[in-house]
């Protein structure tokens, strides 16, 4: 499943989790929301997590498509695989999910306070993926990066084709019959 996607279902999941563990009533009573400051705070989550995810997506593409014009179009598939970017698209979908879920649940007489706490949480991780992330974004576009990542991965391959043809050899070597004396 791709993380985004994974990100998204694991956040509306746990809002679930939290309206449920906010029952329980073990929460101090500093966390503890009007209706009207949760609702706000996780409208607030729902659409600065929404500019963001453009965000990322729209100054990826533009990055990608001015360095395929000085590069390789080929930095694009690298571009596609990289962890760290699906990593924060999933936390950014997965806060995206939460706070959305648990703006159902708030009512007049009811506020999930540990939902709305966590989602203050989550974009802060958000915000500290983001700022990794661009960073090494950043870095990764210097040509010196990017021959050092073509080499690494020109590397592996020859790595790899090394290992099958020695484990085809050996299996040769173990097929031929012993000579006759």
């Amino acid at each position: 499943m791709d993380r985004p996607l994974f990100g998204l279902l694991l956040g509306a999941v746990l809002a679930e989790w939290a309206v449920g563990a906010d029952g329980a009533g073990w929460l101090p009573g500093t966390w503890q929301y009007s209706a009207s400051t949760a609702s706000t705070v996780l409208s607030s989550v729902v659409g600065s997590m929404v500019a963001l995810l453009g965000f990322v997506v729209t100054i990826g593409v533009l990055v990608v498509q001015q360095a395929t014009g000085t590069l390789s179009p080929r930095y694009m598939r690298l571009w596609y695989r990289d962890r760290l970017q699906k990593a924060v698209l999933a936390t950014f979908t997965g806060t995206f999910a939460y706070a959305y879920s648990l703006l159902r649940g708030i009512e007049s007489d009811a506020v999930p306070d540990l939902g709305v706490t966590l989602s203050g949480v989550a974009v802060s991780v958000s915000l500290v993926l983001l700022l990794i992330y661009l960073n090494r974004f950043t870095h990764n576009l210097r040509p010196v990066a990017i021959a050092d990542l073509v080499g690494r991965l020109g590397q592996k391959v020859l790595v790899q084709g090394t290992e099958h043809i020695d484990r085809h050899a050996a299996r040769d070597e173990a097929s031929v019959p012993p000579p006759v004396p």
